[in-house]
């Protein structure tokens, strides 16, 4: 044990049965990537990205995904490896990331879980609904349809019919968000039920039996919209708009699935002349509190230690918070 009470680097993981996990959960900006670095050299861990949209390549900055000095200290995982046109769904993120803490626990390491996509963690940590039986053919011809009429008619629209048949799930994403929408309205069609309430009745456990030691970051509503307003235009500095033009000269559709409620969207307007600069970092700025907004209302049903935070706390001071959380109680 070292000083704060938690494994160490030399020191092995619980047995391979049960292999404990760590969790660090919370919305957009909240202050989670620098801190998980210092958590996980602490710990003697690597990073597995829990963030829906980190996993596409080219868009790093957008993302606020690790930066090259972060990658290079700690082993990231789930980070820029798929093109943005490809899906990336909860079931497929609870397998992988399930397959990777088996085997970084192999190597006697710990897996350290970061992000804020909730439905992703809840896949890894409860399971993967089990959706009833339905023909291949009628799901595809559902799914076609719904995906013809989001890019006619526009997400918004049929958001707001998610909104209708159920609403729990139209809350939790975004109304640009295509592919959730779809799939929202995809599974109503098809199954008569709303896909909030199939995934609230788990009928697969979870992918990896495991401890799961779960934290959550939270910070005064104020504090958090600050530290968004901020991170945004750190983004823009950092060349976010040189990104957006490098996906579209790339042939990256703007409804393609990794850009869906980032704010490339708003980004591509600004290119197109029909909305200033300035326009479009307010938007995007709204996007994002609106985000961590939904995140924080799906947040209150997940099990983990609230840690709050004050404005003062930079990524050292939020990883000895974490630390102390998980300090065994009478440790030394």
């Amino acid at each position: 044990m070292n000083s704060t009470g938690v494994s160490s680097a030399g020191d092995r993981p619980v047995a391979a049965d049960r292999p404990r996990i760590f969790i660090i959960a919370g919305p957009t900006g909240v202050g989670k990537t620098g801190a998980a670095v210092l958590v996980a050299e602490e710990l003697g861990a690597e990073i597995i990205s829990a963030d829906s949209r980190q996993i596409y390549r080219g868009l790093e900055i957008g993302t606020a995904a690790p930066a090259a000095p972060l990658l290079a200290r700690i082993p990231h995982h789930l980070v820029a490896g798929r093109d943005p046109r490809e899906s990336w769904s909860a079931g497929e993120f609870a397998r992988e990331a399930a397959d990777l803490a088996a085997e970084i626990v192999s190597r006697a390491r710990h897996p350290l879980l970061v992000g804020g996509s909730g439905f992703y963690l809840q896949a890894l940590t409860n399971g993967i609904f089990a959706e009833p039986d339905v023909d291949p053919e009628q799901r595809a011809a559902v799914r076609k349809r719904l995906r013809d009429r989001c890019a006619r008619e526009g997400p918004e629209v049929l958001h707001a019919e998610l909104g209708r048949v159920d609403p729990a799930w139209a809350a939790a994403i975004a109304p640009t968000d295509s592919q959730r929408i779809v799939r929202g309205l995809e599974v109503w069609e098809t199954h008569g039920r709303p896909l909030s309430d199939l995934q609230s009745h788990q009928a697969d456990g979870p992918p990896l039996e495991a401890e799961f030691r779960s934290v959550l970051l939270v910070r005064d509503r104020a504090d958090l919209y600050a530290r968004i307003d901020r991170r945004v235009q750190e983004q823009l500095d950092r060349g976010w708009l040189d990104e957006a033009r490098h996906l579209r000269q790339e042939g990256i559709p703007p409804d393609a699935p990794g850009l869906s409620g980032l704010g490339y969207d708003i980004l591509f307007a600004h290119l197109d002349s029909e909305l200033t600069l300035e326009e479009a970092r307010e938007r995007i700025r709204q996007e994002h509190r609106h985000y961590a907004k939904r995140q924080l209302t799906w947040f209150r049903r997940f099990e983990a230690i609230r840690i709050p935070l004050t404005p003062e706390d930079g990524p050292s001071e939020t990883a000895g918070k974490i630390l102390t959380a998980w300090t065994p109680p009478g440790s030394s």
